[in-house]
């Protein structure tokens, strides 16, 4: 699976943007800001983070509109069809985002293809979650899973935290769970497959190839340093209290 956006107009939007940037800096002229844009065309709109945010909120509105009508038309069927009609509408607006938005009309985190991607998400979790009556280890793989996909297909940086949410969920009650000497090292746990992560990001986030995800590695290496401290602290602060002032903690 590759990004849905095209990446020769991902990096000639980037080069734009720098060269902006530098202009406002006074690095560069306006002469030569503008033969850079005529160089480096990308297709994608893009807009500023007002448009963008007031093309989001309209986006929902407009979804929940939809959502509505589709309710209204299966409000009658079997509770049993409820689920599987929420995991077809998430994958049909997922496919509509990737042919028509972002296919057909080049926006690139224009707000639009935000409040899609969420709704679609949305929807596809809750019915495949709906299936599975919603058990917990299902709730956070299905989540781990469909974040991370979309994370990487659509560069989007909430549902990277989600994901790392999640899979950090997955490790907390699998240890929590399995009760015992496992209840016991859960902050070790922590600190050696957040540690993994850190050191897998670090190594691969210099990749050519992975130039266009740098900001999710960025947060997958910073959301890792922060577990790692948090595991790290708590296992301080417990052994410290056992040790220091015989408190022993469930």
């Amino acid at each position: 699976m590759k990004s849905a956006y095209n990446e020769t107009g991902l990096y000639n939007l980037a080069v734009v943007k720098e060269a902006k940037r530098w202009c406002k800096q006074g690095l560069i002229e306006e002469n030569q800001l503008t033969v850079i844009k005529e160089n480096y065309v990308s297709p994608f709109y893009n807009p500023n983070l007002i448009i963008r945010i007031l093309l989001f909120v309209a986006t929902l509105l407009a979804l929940s509109g939809v959502s509505g009508f589709l309710g209204l038309m299966i409000g009658s069927a079997d509770e049993s069809v409820f689920p599987v009609v929420c995991v077809i509408y998430g994958v049909v607006s997922f496919i509509f985002l990737d042919k028509v938005f972002i296919g057909k009309n080049h926006h690139y985190k224009s707000g639009v293809t935000e409040g899609i991607l969420y709704h679609a998400c949305g929807f596809t979790i809750c019915g495949i979650l709906w299936m599975f009556d919603f058990n917990e280890y299902a709730i956070l793989y299905v989540c781990f899973i469909t974040f991370s996909l979309v994370a990487f297909r659509y560069l989007d940086l909430l549902t990277t935290i989600c994901a790392i949410l999640s899979f950090a969920g997955i490790l907390f009650f699998t240890c929590y769970d399995a009760g015992g000497i496992f209840e016991q090292i859960i902050p070790f746990v922590f600190i050696i497959a957040f540690g993994g992560v850190y050191a897998v990001v670090k190594k691969i986030k210099t990749r050519s190839s992975l130039k266009f995800w740098s900001n999710n590695l960025l947060i997958l290496e910073a959301i890792s340093l922060l577990f790692i401290y948090i595991a790290g602290n708590y296992l301080v602060v417990r052994e410290l209290s056992v040790n220091l002032m015989d408190l022993y903690l469930e």
